[in-house]
């Protein structure tokens, strides 16, 4: 639109130098060309005014058009910016966070490490250690299945029931790791057995032969532990208790690899009075024994339900027999107090007309004569025969 404005301005314009032109032939020369001179001078400033005015309206559109294409952009630039910045700080706090979450995890690792590392060595040095390990397992795994210590089983008990001090055939202090109580007063005998040292050498040999070795070193171990436990027969010693003391192994993995390199060890024990329990078997007979518990606290519950409610019917019955005579003795009084009644209100010369008379008669009162008793009198046709007062005229 500009451009072809601009065309037609300089159109008009050449048309009007050309009619200048032809006016001017008719003067002389100078004249002519001053004038000339003059005109398309005047001209081209007005051509020049006219196309700064109107590059000047194009750049002030075009800038408007700009701005109006580049305002969004950039502020779109400026929230992605923001964005960007913001995701960095995220990300930076979030990898700081990681870092020292795996810092602190090798911290960790490294502690349970060196504490595992300890516990190991100290179990594999000390068989009082590995005794004290056993029992806290035996302890924790019976208190899991539901058992309470001192009601359902004792640890280290060195007297029965009746206090007596356990002792076996010869006379020798005996003290079971735990003794698990029955309902209707039978009783389980469980010894920890602790064989770490032979299979943690076991675990830790890579060599076949010396695996062999090793796991001969864990079935004697194993056997050792049998034969200790049969030899102290606590099923004599203990009253109530089974004929089979349970051996118990505290370690799962040094059980099920004393029955893979001989599968007939337990019978080994069954034979001396011993039956070798892992945790996982433990664990299932001692919920079994929490459940006889249950049951049996249910069926003396049930007894003491029937003999209170004996004992309930028992009382109804005495209170109702007391409550027919309270009925008695209640209709006695009514009988009792009628008699008063009539005596004192009614027949000849009964003490409530002679009361009346007195009155009459003008000794000083300040009590009326109960309306009941006033009413009674009156309803009695023999009140007014011999026996009364008779009024004296003044």
């Amino acid at each position: 639109m500009t451009y072809i404005l601009i065309g037609l301005i300089i159109v008009l314009t050449g048309a009007l130098l050309v009619l200048i032109t032809l006016l001017l032939r008719r003067d002389s020369g100078r004249r002519a060309e001053e004038m000339q001179r003059e005109s398309t001078a005047h001209f081209k400033a007005i051509a020049a005014d006219l196309l700064r005015t109107q590059a000047q309206e194009l750049r002030e559109a075009n800038s408007r058009q700009m701005d109006a294409i580049l305002r969004p952009l950039s502020q779109n630039l400026n929230d992605f910016r923001r964005t960007v910045n913001d995701c960095y700080v995220q990300e930076n706090a979030s990898r700081k966070s990681l870092s020292d979450q795996v810092e602190r995890l090798m911290r960790l690792n490294e502690s349970i490490g060196t504490e595992a590392r300890n516990l190991s060595s100290a179990l594999k040095g000390n068989s009082k250690v590995q005794g004290d390990w056993g029992e806290m397992v035996l302890t924790t795994l019976l208190e899991q299945a539901g058992l309470h210590e001192g009601i359902h089983f004792l640890t280290q008990a060195t007297r029965d029931d009746l206090g007596h001090t356990l002792r076996d055939r010869e006379g020798h202090l005996q003290r079971p790791d735990v003794i698990v109580n029955l309902p209707e007063g039978r009783k389980i005998i469980i010894d920890s057995k602790t064989s770490l040292t032979a299979y943690a050498d076991l675990c830790a040999t890579q060599d076949e032969a010396t695996r062999t070795a090793r796991t001969r070193d864990h079935l004697r171990s194993m056997r050792s532990h049998i034969d200790e436990l049969a030899a102290k027969r606590y099923d004599k010693t203990v009253a109530g208790s089974a004929d089979y003391v349970m051996m118990f192994v505290p370690n799962e993995g040094a059980y099920i690899a004393a029955q893979q390199a001989e599968p007939e060890l337990w019978q080994y024990a069954f034979r001396k009075g011993v039956a070798i329990v892992s945790p996982t078997h433990l664990f299932s007979v001692m919920q079994i024994i929490s459940q006889l518990w249950v049951q049996d606290k249910q069926n003396r519950h049930t007894l003491e339900i029937a003999r209170k409610g004996g004992a309930l019917y028992d009382k109804v019955m005495l209170f109702m027999q007391s409550f027919e005579e309270v009925g008695n003795a209640l209709d006695k009084a009514r009988d009792s107090y009628d008699t008063a009644l009539s005596r004192l209100a009614t027949g000849k010369g009964n003490l409530a007309k002679m009361s009346r008379d007195l009155r009459e008669l003008g000794i000083k009162t300040e009590k009326q004569m109960p309306r009941n008793v006033a009413r009674l009198m009156e309803q009695d046709p023999s009140a007014d025969e011999a026996g009364c007062i008779e009024h004296q005229p003044e």
